[in-house]
């Protein structure tokens, strides 16, 4: 005779990882800040400070100093200190995240088969496909990034471009640099002063 066991109620599942559940709105609003943040160094922030002329915040904080009231010279004070802010966090990056952070920042033409397919990745899949085939056909006035950028267009209208070999390894660098650079941007706690 068999014995009956009474079945356990069903425990409640933990909160799924971050990876398999939908982001929480503070974590949208915190990558869309970093994302502009990046962008705004990258292709604004980092030549204008060179040139002393940084007068432009990115949206996020330029929306938080006009809820705050603040003068165009407070402005200014936030915008340097922002520029110093992300450059001290890319100088604490390891070589290869900051470069991955640059390539993608950096703005730039891609062909259009290539960014279509690759959204905003297609700078580490450009970079990632000029180290397998390091020797594009180029023409004299062409770049090698570039040049390599309309062979792999070439090569992803018959998938010889191994779009999602490609894809993975770019997301996996990509959330790479993009962890360092949180961990790097955070505010660090310091310790006490001992009396």
């Amino acid at each position: 005779m068999k014995r009956r066991t009474r079945a356990s109620p069903p425990t409640p599942a933990a909160a799924p990882p971050a990876a398999d559940r939908p982001p929480t709105a503070l974590e949208v609003d915190v990558t869309r800040a970093l994302d502009q943040e990046l962008a705004w160094y990258f292709g604004y922030a980092e030549n204008a400070a060179r040139l002393g002329s940084l007068t432009l915040l990115p949206t996020y904080a330029a929306m938080q100093a006009s809820a705050a009231g603040e003068t165009e010279d407070e402005q200014l004070r936030r915008v340097q200190a922002l520029v110093l802010t992300v450059q001290v966090a890319l100088r604490a990056l390891p070589t290869q995240c900051a470069g991955v952070l640059r390539a993608v920042y950096t703005p730039r033409r891609w062909p259009l088969a290539v960014a279509r397919e690759f959204g905003p990745l297609t700078a580490i899949v450009v970079r990632l496909f000029c180290a397998t085939h390091p020797w594009p056909e180029r023409s004299s006035h062409d770049g090698l990034e570039h040049a390599a950028a309309r062979d792999l267009a070439r090569q992803l209208v018959t998938d010889e471009g191994r779009p999602g070999v490609l894809r993975r390894e770019a997301r996996r660098l990509m959330g790479r640099a993009i962890t360092a650079y949180v961990r790097a941007r955070a505010p660090r706690e310091r310790p006490e002063a001992s009396s």
